[in-house]
């Protein structure tokens, strides 16, 4: 068989270590807003995939597709993406998806929940919020689901859905201070202060994004 081919397993192996630093590259680009590099990082992401033919490379690969197109406001496009990365994830194995630098299935329904909310499908996008949250509380990581409210936060403050937000924003804080994720406590208190500034509170706000901004910068 195909598997037990000479060579085959460490082939598959150097992919997997491919992959896995493209996705470091990928989440750099996508944190310092390097829109052209996640674009190449996604697309290179996308040639390895291909060769390995498994289903959670594929759909690792189509979340940094749609996440990139996202930052570059290419929402039907990335919606796209997320679709296909939604039906690889699928038909793959939820125990190997995690062995990617981060957690697929939470990214690929937060982002259609942007790609939504971005193209005025506003039920469309509350849905998958929600889908992206469960899913998130499902994957038993504490970072997978603060990360994944963080990324359906804005789709609630975009809303201006002030109590959901409050309430999810409390959740934020509480598992991350639960588990030390201190650079993940500092976004949410960013989180909260834009929930007060976006009220008209500003003078209770603006001392949180200073000092989630102060934190995050120690942090780095």
């Amino acid at each position: 068989s195909r598997s037990g081919a000479p060579g085959h397993e460490p082939m598959q192996q150097d992919l997997a270590d491919k992959l896995r630093l493209l996705s470091g590259l990928f989440l750099y680009s996508s944190w310092t807003t390097d829109i052209h590099r996640a674009l190449d990082v996604a697309a290179r992401g996308q040639k390895v995939a291909l060769k390995t033919q498994d289903p959670d490379d594929m759909a690792h690969a189509e979340t940094m597709l749609g996440a990139a197109n996202h930052l570059a406001g290419n929402h039907l496009v990335a919606q796209k993406h997320f679709e296909s990365g939604l039906r690889h994830a699928a038909s793959g194995s939820r125990l190997r998806a995690a062995h990617h630098l981060f957690h697929h299935a939470t990214l690929l329904l937060a982002g259609m929940a942007r790609s939504l909310l971005y193209r005025g499908l506003l039920d469309q996008s509350l849905d998958y919020a929600r889908f992206a949250i469960e899913e998130g509380e499902k994957s038993g990581y504490p970072a997978t689901l603060c990360r994944s409210l963080i990324l359906v936060l804005p789709v609630y403050l975009a809303l201006e859905d002030w109590q959901r937000s409050e309430r999810r924003i409390a959740q934020l804080i509480d598992v991350s201070e639960a588990h030390s994720l201190w650079p993940l406590r500092s976004i949410a208190t960013g989180l909260q202060g834009r929930w007060l500034l976006l009220q008209g509170n500003s003078r209770d706000g603006v001392p949180l994004l200073k000092r989630a901004s102060e934190e995050l910068e120690s942090q780095r």
